[in-house]
């Protein structure tokens, strides 16, 4: 082969082998950005999750005042005053057990 052919060939070879450097390089970036911004989303998603948890547990741990804990027994124990009894349960008898059955006439 003459000289000429050589350097065309091994140009062109060498021309190959930088395009597919740079290719390679665009999808590593690519690919390292994918990457950093999936580990920011799950920062941001423990930070999310974190600040739920602290919230739940200050809820649970919150204190009753007193008259929230007055009004709370007055409800408990009005669902079990006189209109209750072991046959009618917590609701009471219905108007139409009180009044016996309904007749067609009125």
């Amino acid at each position: 082969m003459s000289m000429a052919a050589i350097a065309i060939i091994s140009t062109v070879a060498i021309g190959a082998s930088i395009y597919q450097g740079e290719q390679q390089k665009k999808i590593a970036k690519k690919q390292l950005l994918a990457q950093e911004r999936s580990q920011q989303k799950a920062a941001s998603k423990q930070i999310t999750n974190d600040r739920l948890a602290q919230m739940e547990k200050k809820k649970a741990n919150q204190k009753v005042s007193g008259s929230d804990r007055y009004l709370s027994q007055a409800a408990m124990s009005a669902q079990q005053g006189a209109g209750s009894s072991l046959l009618t349960g917590t609701r009471g008898a219905g108007q139409d057990n009180l009044l016996g059955n309904r007749s067609t006439l009125g």
